[in-house]
């Protein structure tokens, strides 16, 4: 064998490596090397997986253009779709079959088409991805936030199905107990075996990965994944009972038919059908020293758990099911993986690091989930003590003993399968409330998340918006403080919640947020909206447009950003801009209501009141339950004259918000219109005792008193809006003036 094979296994070991630790940098470096020794569609792979990780997508997107194997496509495709090259990515996808070649599976291709859909305003399409992929793994609940954010309001059972979580948990436990084959014949002379402590992906004590295993090149792939001690291959192992591996089988590399030695654990009887034949070690590998080793007389010190869960761990059998839930907020989470002592570290490639046909992952990443009948299992160390947990918090983080068989080990993780499934739809059905603007029953959906849930920014970001939707904006900013106290860190909702703070004219609060935001993240779009909102409650309006304006350009679909900046242009009353920054809006969401009610408040200005009319009903499609929705309408019907119509839409309004002044004033001033008088005046006084210093409200009270003859307490209510407004004295002194010259005509009538 030449010197170039051997570099080419060592270069791909090491890309890696550098992959697993982070250092992409380096894997970039190294797997550039690797194409120019070994060009081919594994490599190639290799080098687009380290320029992606690097941030460097133009490059990836050229090394794998054009893609033929399924993970080369599917990778191609998120390179394309990061690029906005969308026709590209859907090529990519159509036409593969994923789940094989160690490729994401199905699902993962479907919220994928799901993505570049929704990106080409092709929503219907893009809410059957969507679909297909949570009813083929349940577990993607970026396809769940997607669906809510394009209104799908369907009950979550009809997604998330018992068979089909069952089903992917199976699928893993298959795929993590795949046994490994025996090696296969040494040809003569140079072997590229390597010791397991030599490997890189093997340095550490704690470091985990996954490994393809194909009997014979070409064939489908299975994955083994386990942990033990690091132990040097040398002669002595083969009279211990160690089982060299084949290694992998990168689509006809050059070290297809070579085996990596693996040590396991020797403190029991060893199987005589895993002892490996051979005359011994590869001369290259004999000179490597093994470190001391535990004397077979030491075996009673070793508990009898221990060596019973090492020999279940060659059969392919769960070996340590104490597993911790880890759900975390946006979109985005992954759980620890914790270094056991019994099982067996196999290095292996590198895949897609986010999607992965088997997961890549061991069985200390499933989810660990309790039921409360489920309090004990039987164990070597004795029986796992009850613990009582009430309704509402049934799913918690804790550790279980491990069992003793299969069977247990089986029944733990099918009802950690369910109790997975349990919990994401109380997410799932809370998220859907939220999207929908049903804030009362989103509220009511996620309190009853188990506490450790309750305690995370992700929830309590939710619990601010279902509270700032609600017009709450009080409670909104106790959420948000709790959201920023569990996660200072968060930059995700922070844009909600200094819209909140600029309602309440918290200018210190929004300041101090403004400047933790930059020290977090610059390049973040919260962050200039916040600086946005922070100069307009300064009145600097022109500054603030600049910060939304420069929100837009870090990323073009921040839809909120249009939406800020379109409500500054109307405060400068440039109309045509703020149009503009509405459509926008509504171009890239047209569910974003608060870009609807934009433009009709703008059509309102302008007096057109029948495309006011038009918007604010628009705008009330999606949210229903928003107050101020329906009094704008109920003012544009005022306008229009529709007086009846008026009146009933401004009823909704203030069923919805008792305490809406708005919507009571407009509604007294359609009644006034109609001559309904006494109605007027009745609506009118409870307004003033919720707006006691309201100029407006006694303007027009005074109006109606006029009306109904009550000449002396309509001129008291015009004197008193005077005080309380000096601004407004000559449109008073007007009303002055013709209620004293009706006082006039009263008398002379009576003479």
């Amino acid at each position: 064998w030449s010197s170039a094979m051997v570099v080419d296994v060592a270069l791909r070991l090491a890309v890696e490596e550098s992959l697993a630790a982070h250092a992409t940098s380096n894997a970039v470096f190294l797997a550039e090397r690797l194409v120019a020794c070994s060009p081919s569609p594994e490599t190639k792979y290799l080098l687009a997986t380290a320029y992606h990780a690097a941030g460097e997508t133009h490059r990836a997107f050229a090394v794998l253009s054009p893609a033929t194997t399924p993970k080369n496509r599917f990778l191609l495709a998120v390179c394309a779709f990061k690029l906005g090259k969308f026709k590209e990515a859907e090529n990519a996808l159509n036409g593969s079959q994923f789940g094989t070649d160690g490729s994401p599976n199905e699902a993962y291709a479907q919220l994928l088409l799901g993505q570049i859909c929704r990106a080409s305003n092709r929503n219907t399409q893009a809410i059957e991805h969507f679909q297909k992929a949570l009813m083929l793994q349940p577990t993607l609940w970026v396809a769940w936030d997607n669906l809510c954010q394009l209104g799908y309001d369907e009950d979550p059972t009809t997604l998330f199905h018992e068979e089909a979580i069952l089903l992917q948990f199976q699928q893993m436990r298959s795929s993590m107990s795949t046994p490994a084959v025996k090696p296969q014949a040494q040809p003569s002379g140079l072997s590229l075996e390597m010791p397991e402590a030599a490997t890189p992906m093997s340095m550490g004590k704690a470091n985990l990965s996954t490994s393809v295993h194909p009997s014979t090149p070409g064939s489908s792939v299975g994955v083994m994944s386990t942990v033990t001690p690091i132990t040097p291959w040398t002669s002595s192992n083969l009279q211990t009972g160690s089982t060299p591996v084949s290694a992998p089988n990168n689509s006809g590399s050059l070290a297809a038919n070579f085996a990596t030695p693996v040590q396991t654990h020797m403190d029991f009887t060893p199987d005589s059908s895993l002892t490996p034949t051979g005359s011994g070690p590869p001369p290259l590998l004999s000179k490597v020293a093994a470190p001391p080793r535990r004397p077979r007389s030491d075996r009673s010190e070793i508990p009898r758990a221990q060596r019973s869960s090492a020999v279940r761990s060659l059969d392919g059998e769960n070996t340590d099911p104490s597993l911790t839930l880890g759900l975390g907020s946006g979109s985005v989470r992954r759980s620890t993986r914790s270094a056991a002592t019994n099982h067996i570290l196999i290095p292996g490639p590198i895949g897609f690091p986010s999607f992965s046909n088997n997961h890549e992952m061991i069985e200390e990443d499933l989810p660990r989930v309790k039921k409360q009948h489920m309090t004990s299992f039987p164990s070597s160390r004795g029986s796992m003590g009850s613990s009582s947990h009430s309704s509402n918090q049934n799913i918690t983080s804790c550790q279980s003993p491990r069992p003793t068989d299969s069977l247990s080990a089986n029944l733990l993780q099918t009802t950690d399968a369910l109790e997975l499934l349990h919990l994401l739809k109380k997410f799932a059905q809370a998220f859907r409330h939220l999207s929908m603007y049903r804030s009362s029953e989103a509220l009511q959906a996620l309190s009853e998340l188990p506490r450790c849930h309750q305690n995370t920014g992700w929830v309590q970001c939710q619990v601010a918006i279902a509270h700032f939707n609600m017009a709450q904006h009080h409670k909104a900013e106790e959420a948000f403080r709790r959201c920023r106290q569990l996660e200072p860190h968060r930059l995700k909702g922070m844009e909600i919640y200094s819209t909140v703070l600029w309602f309440l004219k918290r200018e210190h609060d929004l300041c101090y947020l403004a400047q933790e935001m930059v020290a977090l993240d610059r390049l973040a779009p919260q962050t200039w909206c916040v600086l946005g909102n922070c100069f307009s409650l300064q009145r600097e309006f022109e500054t603030a447009i600049k910060f939304f304006h420069r929100a837009v350009q870090v990323d073009p679909c921040f839809t909120y950003a249009y939406t800020l900046a379109g409500h500054e242009h109307v405060s400068n009353e440039d109309f045509d801009k703020a149009t503009s920054a509405f459509r926008d809006a509504v171009r890239y969401d047209d569910r974003h209501y608060n870009a609807w009610y934009g433009l009709g408040t703008i059509y309102l200005k302008q007096e057109k009141f029948q495309l006011a009319e038009y918007h604010f009903r628009r705008a009330l499609e999606i949210n229903p339950r928003n107050s101020v929705l329906h009094c704008y309408l109920g003012m544009a019907l005022l306008s229009s004259s529709a007086y009846d119509d008026a009146i009933a839409v401004l009823n909704r309004a203030i069923e919805m918000d008792p305490n809406n002044p708005l919507a009571k004033l407009r509604k007294a001033m359609a009644l006034s219109q109609l001559n309904r008088n006494e109605e007027a005046l009745e609506e009118l006084i409870s307004l003033q005792q919720i707006a006691p210093r309201e100029s407006t409200v006694l303007i027009q009270m005074g109006k109606v008193q006029k009306k109904l003859g009550k000449l002396h307490d309509a001129l008291a209510s015009f004197n008193h809006a005077s005080d309380l407004d000096p601004k407004m004295g000559n449109i008073i002194k007007g009303h002055i003036d013709k209620l004293q010259m009706a006082d006039l005509l009263e008398e002379d009538s009576m003479l």
